[in-house]
């Protein structure tokens, strides 16, 4: 076996490349003070959205960098709809967190 090999079977690269901790999401779609929507891709992959109602104009669509999942963004994204008055709707990215891809 060589190094690459035994790094990538150990999920090293994955540690470091994707550093975050697979935040659970509950099975509920509905979450304290935002909604969980499942959607299903063309592909059929189910994945998890976080959408945060608000009474406004607007709406940010926000896509999180590989530093976690979207559930690890909530505050951030509450802090956007609370500062800036609006809706906030989070996209997770397919393979992140329990989305399937």
């Amino acid at each position: 076996m060589d190094i690459f090999q035994s790094i990538k079977d150990k999920s090293f690269v994955n540690k470091v490349i994707f550093p975050g901790g697979g935040t659970f999401y509950p099975p509920s779609n509905r979450m304290g003070a935002y909604n969980l929507i499942w959607l299903t891709n063309n592909s059929n992959h189910s994945y998890p959205n976080i959408w945060i109602p608000r009474q406004s104009n607007g709406v940010i669509l926000y896509n999180h960098g590989n530093g976690g999942t979207l559930r690890d963004w909530y505050a951030l994204l509450k802090f956007y709809s609370e500062r800036f008055d609006v809706a906030v709707f989070g996209v997770e990215f397919p393979g992140y967190g329990p989305a399937e891809g």
